[in-house]
C-alpha cells in the first residue's frame, strides 16, 4: 500500500497491448530539499491541516530552524523535559507540590493575615491621585510557591498595587520587602534583578526589534551592556551565545520559535501575551506578576497561557496575577486576594472567596436581587 503523500508506482505493463505502446515510466521526483523537509516535519505543528501556509512565515520558520540548528541540538528537544529544567528549573516533587499547596489550609480567612512563608510583604502602602485614594493597603503577605489571584471590580486599585510593588510607581506611605529585603526606594529595573518581575496589561514588546531580540533583552547582568567591555566582544561574546540559546529554548517552549526573526509588532496579541511572559523568564524570577495575563487573548491561546501559569509553580515560583474571569481563577488560583475602593476587603480559597458576600456586594452593589422600581405612594 503506497504512503499517503508519496508519488504512485509506475505502472505496471501491460502484456496483451501492441509493442511500442506501453505506458512511459514516470520520472521519479526530485527529493524535498532538507530546509523543506525540517520545516514541514516540525515547524508547521500550529498550522495541521491547513495546506496553505503563507510563504513568509514558511521562510520565517525555515530561518528558525537554520537558528536552532546553529546553538545545537538541545534546542530542538521541544517538549524533553531536560530542555524545560535547563531553562525553568527542576519540577518538584508531586508530595512536594502538595505541601506547599496545603500550607494555608490552616490560615484564617481574613484580610492581612499573616503567612507561614510569606515572599513579599507589604505595610501601610497609600497612594493619592488628588483627592482619589486609589490604593490603602494595610498590610498584605504574599505565600511563597503558590498561585495568587488579586481581584476586584474596576477602579479598585489592582494595577496601582502593581505599579508600587514593582517600582514603577512612588508610594505617598508604606514600606514593603522581598525576600526580606526592603525595596521601598529601589528602581524598577533593579526590582525584576532582584528576582520579582511583571507582566503588563498592555504588553510592552518592542514592536520594531524582533522577537529574539525582545528575549534577550530581558536577561540581566549583561557584560555587553558596560560601556568599556562592549569595545571587547572577546569579554561578552560566550554570555551573549549562552543567552541567545536560552531565548530559543524559551521560544520553542512557548511556541513562538516560527517568529523567531520577525517584528515583535507582527504577533497576535496573545502571542504578545505569550512573548513577555516568556521574556519575563529570561531573568530567571523567584516570583511572576502578571497584570491581567489573558486580557484580549484568543480563546484559542488561553489554555496555552494557563498551563504555563501552572507550570511556573511546579517549578518553585511564587505567582501573583490579575484577573477579572473568575473561571480562571477558580482554575488556577491558591488564594485569593479581593481589593475594593483602594483597600483589601477579603482573602481565601477561591471557594471561600465565590461564597463571600462582601466580594459579592463588592461587585454587584449592596441591593443587588433587590426590587428598586418605584412604586407608586398609596393615596388616603
Amino acid at each position: 500500500m503506497p504512503v499517503e503523500g508519496s508519488p504512485p508506482p509506475p505502472a505496471e505493463p501491460d502484456p496483451s497491448a501492441p509493442a511500442g505502446t506501453q505506458p512511459p515510466i514516470a520520472a521519479e521526483p526530485p527529493p524535498p530539499s532538507s530546509d523543506a523537509a525540517e520545516v514541514t516535519d516540525g515547524a508547521l505543528d500550529d498550522d495541521a491541516g491547513h495546506r496553505d501556509v503563507p510563504d513568509d512565515i514558511l521562510a520565517a520558520r525555515a530561518r528558525a530552524h537554520d537558528a536552532q540548528q546553529a546553538h545545537g541540538p538541545a534546542t530542538e528537544l521541544q517538549g524533553d523535559e531536560h530542555l524545560v529544567e535547563a531553562v525553568l528549573g527542576e519540577q518538584l516533587p508531586e508530595e512536594e507540590i502538595r505541601k506547599v499547596a496545603a500550607a494555608l489550609d490552616d490560615v484564617e480567612q481574613v484580610p492581612g493575615v499573616p503567612k507561614p512563608d510569606p515572599i513579599l510583604v507589604a505595610d501601610g502602602i497609600t497612594r493619592r491621585f488628588g483627592g482619589l485614594t486609589a490604593v490603602d493597603v494595610d498590610h498584605l503577605e504574599i505565600q511563597r510557591g503558590l498561585i495568587t489571584a488579586l481581584i476586584g471590580p474596576n477602579g479598585a486599585g489592582k494595577t496601582t498595587l502593581f505599579n508600587l510593588l514593582t517600582g514603577f510607581d512612588k508610594p505617598d506611605t508604606g514600606v514593603w520587602s522581598f525576600e526580606g529585603k526592603s525595596l521601598g526606594r529601589v528602581p524598577a529595573h533593579q526590582v525584576a534583578q532582584n528576582g520579582m518581575v511583571r507582566t503588563f496589561q498592555l504588553t510592552k514588546s518592542l514592536a520594531k526589534l524582533s522577537v529574539i531580540e525582545n528575549m534577550k533583552l530581558g536577561a540581566t547582568a549583561q557584560k555587553g551592556e558596560r560601556f568599556f567591555s562592549a569595545i571587547f566582544k572577546r569579554s561578552w561574546a560566550a554570555q551573549e551565545a549562552e543567552i541567545e540559546r536560552r531565548a530559543d529554548e524559551l521560544l520553542l517552549r512557548f511556541k513562538l520559535d516560527h517568529m523567531r526573526d520577525e517584528y515583535a509588532g507582527s504577533l497576535s496579541g496573545g502571542q504578545r501575551k505569550l512573548l513577555e511572559m516568556a521574556r519575563a523568564l529570561m531573568v530567571e524570577p523567584k516570583m511572576v506578576m502578571l497584570d491581567e495575563p489573558m486580557a484580549g487573548v484568543n480563546p484559542a491561546l488561553t489554555q496555552s497561557l494557563l498551563d504555563h501559569v501552572k507550570d511556573l509553580r511546579t517549578r518553585g515560583m511564587s505567582v501573583v496575577f490579575v484577573e477579572h474571569d473568575m473561571d480562571v481563577v477558580y482554575d488556577i488560583s491558591d488564594w485569593v486576594v479581593v481589593m475594593a475602593e483602594g483597600r483589601i476587603i477579603a482573602e481565601g480559597p477561591p471557594e471561600a472567596i465565590g461564597r463571600n458576600q462582601q466580594v459579592i456586594d463588592a461587585y454587584l452593589g449592596t441591593h443587588h436581587g433587590e426590587d428598586l422600581s418605584l412604586k407608586p405612594e398609596a393615596t388616603s
